[in-house]
């Protein structure tokens, strides 16, 4: 898709500059696409970028993702082909941290 709406170049230029994925659920429309972005993004990509220019990356891309993805890549990676990633589980950012029983009455004086 992003070759169709940018064009060969445009496409490489986000690809290279693509830093961080989030990948909100488990839903083939929002992940499955991820492995060709990944493959393409790797350092290990030997046909290049869209433009058919191997770009070196400074550092993986970083996937935002929730726990069954990290399983379902970690089991690509192992059948399939080397991805470089550094997967980040998404429950860190959502996962409300407990306040001690007495926090609302101490701060809102209930």
């Amino acid at each position: 898709q992003l070759v169709r709406a940018l064009g060969p170049r445009g496409a490489c230029d986000v690809l290279c500059r693509l830093r961080i994925v989030w990948i909100s659920h488990m839903h083939a429309d929002h992940h499955l696409g991820l492995l060709d972005v990944l493959a393409r993004c790797s350092p290990q990509n030997r046909g290049g970028c869209v433009c058919g220019i191997v770009h070196a990356r400074e550092r993986p891309v970083v996937v935002v993702g929730p726990r069954p993805l990290r399983a379902w890549l970690e089991a690509y990676k192992r059948s399939c082909e080397p991805l470089e990633l550094i997967f980040f589980d998404c429950a860190e950012l959502v996962v409300p941290q407990q306040p001690s029983t007495r926090y609302f009455s101490e701060q809102f004086a209930m």
